[in-house]
């Protein structure tokens, strides 16, 4: 299956132009965000998470098999981008990028993130140290850089940050937010995937707890999603890390829109709770 940004279309599911895949026929995709009508859940990766809908009556299952990756020298690229957002141009797109998100660029700054062609970028991290694919962003889109592998997104002072919980969050920009707030935070890439990798960051640093917040995707045509994604990282902390865990789902669509609504982190861990362990 092909990435649908690859063929400049939507998702036929749930309309959006990314994070989607579609058979070179047309006859099926995985939505990376829709359940219903669906066949069945697939896969875990930043690409090919989702769920297979039928799209034509003559479809035919094939088994896929993943190509073999090349040998990419992520922490080059990573040092390359870094570099080329010090200059002049770059830095103001970096700083009128974090304004239309109501992000301070100061702690967008400190996810090392760098400059290629007009797209911010974000290492993402499968270990301390271990960057193993870079995410693109820029106005309205995000991409993985192709052979990106599953990673979440870290602060530079990250292991310096002393405190006895670390957040979770669901996407960079709401790991920018949560750091805005205050907390030492991981952020995975998307709501089905990142749980492994928190593992050893989280281990590394022992905190006495993992505080996750959920997007709030209540009454949300692709359904609760985020905060099915959220119970799935509680449990799985609970069990590999032996720490206390707990979901918070948010008062707002997500932590970056508490924060741009002007909520108090209070505010937000005052709302009601709904699941821990």
């Amino acid at each position: 299956m092909i990435q649908t940004y690859k063929l400049n279309i939507v998702c036929p599911i749930c309309n959006k132009p990314d994070g989607c895949l579609i058979a070179q026929d047309g006859s099926a995709c995985i939505c990376s965000r829709i359940e219903k009508d669906s066949v069945k859940r697939v896969g875990k990766g930043p690409f090919r998470g989702g769920w297979l809908h039928i799209l034509a009556d003559d479809f035919k299952p094939m088994k896929y098999e993943t190509p073999p990756k090349p040998d990419i020298d992520w922490n080059a690229l990573t040092v390359k981008y870094a570099y080329a957002i010090l200059e002049k141009n770059n830095l103001l797109a970096l700083g009128e990028y974090a304004h239309e998100l109501g992000l301070s660029p100061w702690i967008v700054s400190r996810f090392n993130v760098g400059y290629l062609d007009g797209w911010i970028t974000i290492p993402m991290y499968d270990r301390p140290g271990h960057i193993v694919g870079i995410q693109k962003r820029q106005k309205g889109f995000k991409r993985y850089m192709e052979h990106s592998g599953i990673g979440v997104f870290v602060p530079l002072d990250f292991f310096d940050y002393k405190s006895k919980t670390v957040a979770i969050v669901e996407g960079w920009s709401d790991a920018v937010a949560a750091k805005m707030y205050g907390m030492n935070v991981l952020g995975k890439p998307n709501f089905a995937c990142g749980n492994e990798e928190l593992v050893p960051f989280i281990a590394a640093i022992k905190p006495e707890r993992a505080l996750i917040f959920a997007d709030d995707d209540r009454g949300n045509v692709n359904g609760n999603v985020g905060y099915g994604g959220a119970k799935e990282t509680m449990f799985h902390l609970h069990s590999e890390c032996k720490i206390r865990t707990k979901v918070q789902r948010l008062p707002r669509k997500d932590l970056r829109q508490c924060l741009n609504d002007g909520l108090t982190l209070k505010e937000i861990i005052n709302a009601k709770e709904d699941n821990k362990s």
